[in-house]
């Protein structure tokens, strides 16, 4: 698999490249914001790669295509599996389901990274966790 990099010479470009760079190390949830085709899943992509999980599977989860219903179970299955999984369109999520989704994080976080990726600035995540 090749890994992804980042490169331009934008001194935000720069920027984004070293805070990615930094947080690849992590294993907390992340929340990417931008416009669509700024990056984002690129440098989800880029984060994982360089990650401490890399060897397990990178997984996006569209929560606009998402079954309703069926997203918690479909999402605890990923995030049971271990990797890396993109949380995409989270402003679609009903109330119900981001309370379920920010449990199931707590509960699994430890196994799995989780990226949160938006291009509304406007979404509120609200994710408490004791670890």
């Amino acid at each position: 698999m090749e890994v992804p990099v980042i490169v331009g010479e934008d001194a935000i470009v720069r920027r984004v490249a070293k805070l990615a760079d930094r947080l690849a190390a992590t294993t907390h949830a992340i929340f990417i914001s931008g416009e669509s085709g700024t990056g984002r899943e690129h440098v989800a992509r880029f984060l994982h790669a360089r990650g401490p999980r890399a060897v397990a599977p990178f997984s996006i989860f569209d929560c606009g295509a998402a079954v309703r219903g069926a997203c918690i179970e479909e999402l605890s299955a990923r995030l049971t599996v271990g990797g890396t999984t993109v949380i995409d369109n989270c402003e679609a999520l009903r109330a119900d389901e981001s309370a379920a989704i920010a449990a199931l994080i707590d509960k699994r976080g430890a196994a799995s990274r989780v990226v949160f990726k938006s291009f509304r600035t406007t979404v509120e995540l609200r994710i408490a966790s004791r670890r």
